[in-house]
């Protein structure tokens, strides 16, 4: 087909010929494929140089990749195995004598698109294996500042959190309830007589005590709700979404549950000796509009001091509460 000839196709045909020559090659994209165009006027145009490799760019180029093995191999690869030729027929006027029509010329621009993307296929897969490592590597580092802060969050002796993140989680919660009128409520507990526990047993008996303590309020609450190591043997439980009635239930569950350990220590009483068993005592507090942390905690320590003053071994609510 000669130049004046193809040229006076029909709108239809190139439009028929865009759909069967042109789409499937996008689609082949979509699908993952490195499909390339398959030129017909490509053995023409081999013809047209009357078969003098020395006239053809495409085969010097070739030549020079050391991919040129002869005038078969160049035909299949204008056939669409390879795509090198073709950035160079494009800009050949023998090359543009035979193939004229908007679907050569199309077809050829994919085929560069696709020349360039397969040599850049490499790269871009090393790119991509050192974006994986480096985002597996930030993965690592975080996970292992996560369990640094964690670890450091932790009180050693009772496994609960310590009191400086107790401070941050505290601003939290009562910054929570203030712009989202959230429930909060707070339980200060502390074991009764626990210096003399200590001097009778001494400090290894009484961090053994700590520590079954700490392990017995993870147990009683829920995964969102926190115990604190407030300090010594005291220690602040932190009950977001619940009201005081709940909060005094989960209080007197650790309060009478501990007591269940039967930890006892011997105290001289009239000329003889009695063993005396461990007990809790706490102070119950519920946040009320406009309450802030330091006042949460003075009304939890006011109850607890109450809880001593009237017996120890007992919680005590917020007297605030008591008249709401």
């Amino acid at each position: 087909m000669d130049r004046t000839n193809r040229s006076a196709e029909s709108y239809a045909d190139l439009e028929q010929r865009i759909r069967n020559e042109i789409m499937p090659l996008f689609e082949a994209i979509i699908r993952g494929d490195h499909s390339f165009y398959v030129n017909r006027n490509a053995k023409e145009c081999w013809n047209a140089i009357d078969s003098d490799p020395c006239r053809c760019r495409a085969v010097a180029e070739t030549t020079r990749h050391q991919d040129y093995l002869g005038p078969v191999s160049l035909i299949e690869q204008f056939n669409g195995e390879s795509v090198r030729p073709h950035g160079t027929c494009v800009h050949c006027d023998v090359y543009k004598d035979v193939c004229p029509t908007i679907v050569e010329e199309i077809g050829e621009a994919f085929n560069r698109v696709m020349h360039i993307l397969s040599n850049k296929e490499a790269a871009i897969e090393d790119a991509a294996s050192l974006t994986r490592e480096l985002a597996h590597s930030l993965e690592d580092r975080n996970q292992q500042n996560q369990e640094i802060i964690e670890r450091m969050s932790i009180d050693s002796v009772t496994g609960v959190s310590n009191r400086q993140f107790m401070n941050e989680k505290l601003l939290e919660a009562v910054d929570r309830c203030h712009n989202r009128r959230r429930i909060l409520s707070l339980i200060m507990l502390d074991v009764d007589d626990f210096k003399s526990y200590n001097d009778s047993l001494g400090h290894v008996e009484g961090d053994h005590v700590l520590a079954l303590l700490g392990r017995h309020l993870l147990d009683n609450l829920r995964e969102y709700d926190q115990a604190f190591r407030y300090g010594g043997e005291e220690f602040l439980i932190m009950l977001p979404d619940t009201d005081a009635q709940d909060a005094l239930m989960v209080a007197e569950r650790i309060r009478t549950g501990f007591a269940d350990f039967g930890f006892k220590y011997p105290v001289a009483e009239r000329d003889q000796t009695k063993a005396r068993a461990l007990t809790l005592s706490g102070g119950l507090v519920t946040y009320r509009n406009g309450m802030g942390v330091v006042e949460l905690l003075e009304r939890a320590d006011q109850a607890l001091y109450k809880a001593k003053h009237n017996g120890k071994n007992k919680i005590e609510v917020d007297e605030i509460m008591t008249c709401v």
